[in-house]
């Protein structure tokens, strides 16, 4: 498993790259820190699951949330 864990300002396009040189065999899920005036969100892009979370304190429950 590969986290990737990045702020706000990353695009998705950036995040993709990122993932695109992990093999393809290994879970790969990005963590974006979003600010504390956003909603948290999953999406994904490409294979990889991203989770927004607005807080530090998000983290636990985001990261139960990935499957």
């Amino acid at each position: 498993m590969v986290v990737l864990v990045a702020g706000s300002a990353i695009s998705p396009d950036d995040l993709h790259a990122a993932h695109r040189v992990v093999p393809l065999d290994v879970l790969t899920v990005a963590v974006r820190a979003c600010g504390p005036e956003d909603l948290g969100a999953r999406r994904r892009i490409g294979g990889m699951t991203v989770v927004d979370v607005p807080t530090l304190a998000e983290l636990p429950r985001a990261m139960r949330v990935i499957r």
